[in-house]
């Protein structure tokens, strides 16, 4: 899949990188949408919870640039 693990490194890198965006964006605009009466937390957390049972594992793949089955692989210990 990688050829050396510099390269390895290099996609580890930017793959943090904008998962750190990503949550700082996320925790914003939930911070945003609970103080303007928008959303309750607990709504969000119910909500979050669905999308997460539903696309986690999809998402996860895609951001390792792998198929879901090999993810599930990996994360089987297979």
């Amino acid at each position: 899949m990688y050829e050396d693990k510099t390269e390895l490194n290099a996609t580890m890198g930017r793959i943090f990188g904008q998962i750190v965006k990503e949550r700082v964006a996320t925790e914003a605009l939930a911070n945003l949408l609970i103080e303007k009466g928008v959303i309750t937390a607990e709504e969000l957390d119910e909500s979050f919870r669905k999308v997460y049972e539903e696309k986690g594992t999809k998402y996860s793949a895609e951001s390792l640039n792998m198929s879901e089955e090999e993810y599930r692989k990996i994360i089987n210990g297979e």
